[in-house]
């Protein structure tokens, strides 16, 4: 019921209590699975999967008194996360039989299921007890070629800059006393010139952000986070992103394009740089860099998250995108979620813990959209849609010019870190849009103080570089 919510430790005026602690397990109380749940049963699973070679594959039987051939097994090919096709196959000793790769021109990925061949009293026939995912001949990002989105500062490369489109108007660009707007095609792109943000970006008539876009690099913590120290140690980049001060600009048109550069000094000790282009089409790619400041002497602590932030408005709230999916995962929990193409309600979308958290990550993102017109796919259970065709009607897109992490909430990191419950939260009148390069795992070795582990977390005395293209 909407005036009913799930209590725990400190709203029965007990003390001491363990907060949100016990009450954040795989199950939810309300005995729905939390999307770690799906980690759990990946790493789990009785069956392992050895590489693609030779035609087949050769599995590890983890159990103890079941055999491998008491099984059904299939395979399913995705094309750019489309299925192409789906088959039943058979197992020759210790071996799943993958007769053929299909030619399809594209990224080219390998489902491999084992599934329950008669109906038990746990799950029904067709139940997959084990799964593998293979990324057998990966995409060509829209920046691929040069090294796009490395963390040793190598460049990204570009695919608005690739070329004006043939046919098309070319940008213009024009000063004012304290922003440069670009108008290229249907879109008009304004920037402030004392911050560098993407101020406002009207699509024909209609004001596109309700925030601007703009560099960001703090992420609020989880509940395993909150014991670790995790605002105190992590704290100082809340704000580091607000304190920038702009220290060169440049800004000009050349060859059809358009294309502003903004650099940056944090006084928390670190520089970075945003770079627009835009082109006739009206794309607009973002390419951001981060470098430590290597004449200072502040020691830098970990860095949340290295990414942007925008602000859409409210109606944009249907979710595709092609990544890991379709539940929340991080990238220290991310191999029990397959790379697919999904789509999703925004109140789906982000996790209503019932302890407030950050929540909603999605890895190994390749493009996501935001889209105003209702979707739930054929067959499919809303909020859990898998493999569905983009939609290209009223949107905004992201597509990566490397692969990105993006989240979505209809409120704040202010909101979020506030609130005591769900209903705590606010629903705000636009959507909350993080666009990342990386971002810190979620920890979990223990809930009651381990860190993250060290490859899970972001280097701040790295260079990063990333990039992605917006668009209509």
């Amino acid at each position: 019921h909407e005036d009913e919510y799930w209590a725990y430790g400190g709203d029965f005026g007990d003390h001491p209590n363990s907060g949100g602690t016990l009450i954040n397990g795989l199950v939810g109380a309300d005995r729905v699975p939390n999307p770690h749940y799906y980690q759990v049963s990946e790493v789990y699973q009785n069956i392992g999967f050895g590489p693609l070679e030779d035609g087949g594959i050769t599995l590890t039987n983890k159990h103890f008194f079941t055999s491998l051939d008491e099984f059904d097994y299939k395979y399913e090919w995705l094309c750019d996360g489309e299925k192409i096709g789906e088959r039943q196959t058979v197992l020759r000793g210790d071996r799943v039989l993958i007769p053929y790769i299909p030619q399809n021109e594209g990224e080219l990925i390998l489902n491999v299921y084992a599934m329950l061949r008669k109906d038990e009293i746990w799950a029904p026939k067709g139940f997959a007890v084990a799964r593998e995912q293979y990324v057998v001949r990966p995409g060509v990002a829209a920046g691929a070629g040069s090294g796009a989105g490395s963390g040793a500062g190598s460049g990204v490369a570009a695919g608005v800059a690739s070329g004006a489109a043939i046919g098309a108007a070319g940008p213009t660009l024009s000063v004012g006393d304290s922003t440069l707007t670009v108008r290229a095609g249907d879109e008009t792109f304004t920037f402030e010139t004392g911050s560098g943000a993407l101020k406002s970006w009207i699509s024909g008539t209609q004001e596109m952000l309700c925030g601007p876009l703009e560099p960001y690099f703090w992420k609020p913590a989880n509940e395993n986070q909150k014991k670790n120290s995790y605002d105190r140690r992590l704290g100082a980049w809340k704000t580091a992103a607000a304190e920038r001060t702009v220290t060169g600009l440049s800004a000009g048109v050349q060859d059809g394009l358009a294309v502003i550069s903004f650099d940056f000094y944090m006084p928390l000790g670190a520089l970075c740089r945003l770079k627009y282009t835009a082109d006739g089409q009206g794309r607009l790619q973002v390419e951001m860099e981060y470098e430590p400041d290597s004449l200072g002497q502040k020691a830098l602590p970990l860095i949340p998250k290295v990414g942007m932030r925008m602000r859409i408005p409210a109606a944009y709230s249907q979710i595709d995108w092609y990544g890991r999916g379709p539940w929340e995962n991080y990238p220290d929990r991310k191999t029990g979620y397959f790379i697919g193409r999904y789509g999703m309600d925004l109140k789906d979308f982000h996790v209503k813990y019932a302890s407030p958290q950050d929540n909603s990550n999605r890895t190994d993102v390749r493009w996501f959209s935001f889209g105003a017109a209702s979707h739930v796919a054929s067959g499919v259970a809303p909020g859990v849609a898998s493999h569905v065709a983009p939609r290209v009607a009223d949107r905004i897109k992201v597509t990566g010019l490397q692969e990105l992490n993006f989240r979505a909430w209809p409120y704040n990191e202010e909101d979020l870190e506030a609130a005591m419950h769900p209903f705590d939260l606010p629903q705000r009148d636009y959507i909350n849009v993080n666009i990342d390069f990386k971002i810190h795992g979620v920890g979990g070795n223990d809930g009651w103080g381990a860190r993250t582990m060290d490859q899970y977390t972001i280097d701040p005395n790295q260079p990063y570089r990333f990039g992605f293209i917006l668009e209509r």
